[in-house]
């Protein structure tokens, strides 16, 4: 044992730092709190590694360590006793099953605890007792990096110091073990100095080029995307961090930002001919952290047989009238509005609500089902481009003619969070347009196809408190789901003095089936989302879509430059609709739609990256064994053969000299018994046994003695563990 405790104190040191650092992500992710018992009880594992070797003693003292924490973190009610024990055993099998049957789809704390126990007791063992630091890294690092493509945690900082801890172990196992011990200490100190110098340029050097810590996130994004859209980090979070948001409509803007988290609960039924944008309410005023309403006033309507919602600025032509049946999951008091003038019966409903500062509607009795009748507003894209810019600054002296026109100060207000280099983008995305039209498109295609910004519901992290949440995207994170785009051309347009505000609701959904000529739109919690909204004289405020990879239905689509059949183009239009899955939104609020085809593209990325990582471990793991396989080769040949043949002597040992040639060479015609003296002399960790061995074998051989297999036995064992491992060179 004390030669053990010599040999093997500092990398039990090293092993415990290194799992210090590698288990808290863990239980911050599942909220388990890093006790100081959690890192006295890593302690006693790797001092338990380091005294005793038998399996025997380890493992009584392993199991003592693993109840007591198991109690400590989960004493369900009970006092430390065999009850407490017995309930134990009782949640975990309890969770087994249901996990089996289906009705969990997430690891519950016990059984996750349970096995990173495990997991973390077996590292020790690898790093303290076979002295295999690669191995454990590898272990470690693929699960944080598990953690880090999540992007639930900052692992940084953990990764580079777990990389360099293993390279000081590395360094420090490369040592031989006859170098004395002040050379050991001047080694040990020396590779520390290194190694931190390394560590202090690798975070130095992240710090000054930050762009280079995306790179990991940026290549994963569409695994995340997909996996949020399975609803996985759902799962994660019903355990794992709090503080993340939801997809799904919900009241609160006033703090928008942070990454999303898909929920795909079906909301409503929709059938209808053409796909919609649902409008449920809009917002005028941006604090610089989100969104409010300036004022907000309640007016029944109940004296009515129809409730008609159109907007008064719209003075254009309308389209047939159509049908549209809304069917809901559970009861809602908001109305999904599509863009159009509706008119929504009011028998059976009880009368509604109308907050005309959010043009929201919500329904007094809250029905699960009804139908309205919805006209089209007939307009096109070069109507719109034929809108003159409005000089609105007169309405600073009447607001009642901007009242009238749908158009208040509101609509025009930024608060002062908002930064100079702001107004300054938005002077230099729009000063080449004369038309508000082409003003309006300039900043939402900037946002919509400019590959500096990029989509992700995963990613996006909060400014800072001081920070204002549009200059914090634009300019720093830029990266973000349908919030920060929309929000941020409102912000942008606004700096051109040009109306605009923020609307939120549903995306069309995603097509499931068809029902009486009708088709069948599913709108789920993960189609929720927003958008902005630009005022045009005479055709009132008009829907766009900043967000990469969206498309909203009730936008005028360009004119194409040449002329297409009528039925092409309907038909061309009916599968891009039809072809819209949506994403998720806002932090408490919205949340977004993708296309399928953004779906399909995810998809694909990830599963041709499944194949090629699943290619690349397979190989990994392939020159591990190889590796493995090379260096103990011997050993277990020689196993194996013990094993086949325990009483052949002469042919083991003829093994055991084969292999001891590869590591001295045995000169021509050379005896055996000099051989085997020049090899102890070059070799004395033998302490003989090699000798003797080759002397039994000669009296054996030529004397014809029958042999004692308790004294053979023991000495073939010895000797052959002593050849499997190699001498270290000095």
């Amino acid at each position: 044992m004390r030669d053990r405790v010599k040999k093997n104190w500092l990398f039990a040191i090293l092993a415990f730092f290194i799992l210090t650092i590698a288990s808290p992500p863990f239980l911050e992710v599942y909220q388990l709190g890093n006790s100081p018992l959690f890192i006295g009880m890593l302690a006693v594992i790797c001092l338990i590694t380091l005294l005793f070797k038998d399996f025997l003693i380890t493992f009584p003292l392993y199991l003592i360590s693993y109840i007591i924490l198991l109690y400590n973190y989960f004493p369900l009610g009970h006092s430390f006793s065999l009850e407490w024990f017995t309930a134990l055993v009782d949640e975990v099998t309890l969770s087994y099953n249901q996990i089996l049957s289906g009705e969990l789809s997430y690891m519950p704390q016990t059984i996750a605890l349970v096995i990173i126990l495990f997991f973390l007791i077996a590292l020790a063992v690898l790093m303290i007792h076979y002295e295999r630091p690669w191995l454990s890294y590898l272990l470690i690092v693929g699960y944080q990096l598990l953690l880090v493509a999540f992007n639930q945690l900052e692992l940084s900082g953990s990764l580079l110091l777990i990389t360099c801890t293993a390279l000081l172990f590395h360094q420090l196992k490369k040592l031989p073990d006859t170098i004395s011990r002040s050379r050991r200490s001047q080694s040990f100190v020396l590779s520390m100095m290194v190694f931190a110098l390394l560590a202090g340029a690798a975070y130095s050097f992240q710090q000054l080029f930050p762009q280079a810590r995306s790179f990991l996130f940026i290549q994963t994004d569409s695994i995340r995307d997909y996996f949020n859209q399975l609803g996985l980090y759902q799962h994660i979070a019903q355990y794992g961090q709090s503080g993340l948001s939801k997809s799904g409509f919900s009241e609160d803007d006033q703090q928008l930002g942070g990454p999303l988290l898909d929920d795909a609960a079906v909301v409503f039924t929709a059938y209808q001919q053409d796909p919609h944008y649902w409008r449920i309410e809009t917002k005028d005023t941006y604090t610089g952290k989100g969104w409010e309403n300036s004022n907000s006033s309640l007016h029944f309507i109940g004296n009515q047989d129809t409730l008609i919602l159109e907007d008064v600025g719209y003075s254009g032509p309308l389209g047939p009238e159509a049908v549209i049946r809304l069917a809901f999951t559970d009861a809602v008091s908001y109305l999904p509005q599509p863009y159009g003038r509706v008119q929504l019966p009011l028998n059976g409903i009880g009368g509604a609500e109308e907050i005309s500062e959010k043009n929201r509607i919500n329904l007094k009795e809250a029905p699960k089902e009804f139908q309205l009748y919805w006209q089209e507003l007939a307009y096109e894209e070069d109507d719109l481009q034929n809108v003159l810019l409005s000089d609105y600054s007169f309405y600073s002296d009447d607001w009642q003619i901007a009242a009238e026109s749908g158009v208040t100060s509101q609509y025009f207000e930024l608060p002062t969070s908002v930064s100079d280099r702001t107004i300054t983008l938005a002077n230099e995305l729009t000063h080449n347009e004369t038309s508000l039209y082409g003003k309006v498109k300039a900043v939402e295609q900037y946002l919509k196809t400019n590959e500096e910004f990029r989509y992700s519901k995963t990613d996006t992290t909060y400014p800072a408190s001081d920070q204002d949440y549009v200059e914090h995207f634009l300019f720093d994170s830029k990266v973000g789901y349908c919030d920060n785009f929309s929000t941020a051309m409102v912000v942008l347009l606004r700096a051109q003095g040009i109306p605009s505000r923020w609307a939120k609701g549903f995306a069309p959904g995603e097509v499931t089936g068809e029902q009486d000529g009708l088709l069948e739109y599913t709108i789920r919690n993960s189609h929720a989302h927003s958008w902005p909204e630009v005022y045009f004289e005479g055709y009132g405020w008009i829907p766009f879509e900043p967000t990469p990879s969206f498309d909203n239905p009730d936008t005028p689509a360009e004119p194409a430059v040449e002329s297409v059949d009528s039925s092409e183009t309907l038909e061309s239009s009916t599968i891009a609709s039809s072809n819209e899955v949506n994403d998720s939104s806002s932090s408490a609020n919205t949340s977004e739609s993708s296309s399928v085809e953004k779906t399909e593209s995810s998809s694909t990325e990830w599963r041709s990256l499944l194949k090629w990582s699943s290619s690349f471990i397979g190989i990994l793991l392939a020159v591990i064994g190889a590796l493995f396989l090379r260096k103990n080769y011997f050993l277990l040949r020689y196993r194996l053969y013990r094993r086949i043949k325990p009483n052949d002597f002469n042919n083991t040992y003829l093994l055991i000299l084969r292999q001891a040639e590869k590591q001295y060479t045995r000169a021509a015609n050379e005896p055996l018994a000099r051989y085997a003296q020049h090899f102890e002399d070059d070799n004395p960790r033998f302490d003989g046994s090699f000798i003797a061995l080759t002397k039994i074998y000669e009296e054996s051989l030529y004397g014809k003695q029958q042999m004692d297999r308790r004294k053979w036995r023991p000495l073939l064992d010895q000797t052959a563990e002593i050849l499997a491992v190699r001498p270290k060179k000095n």
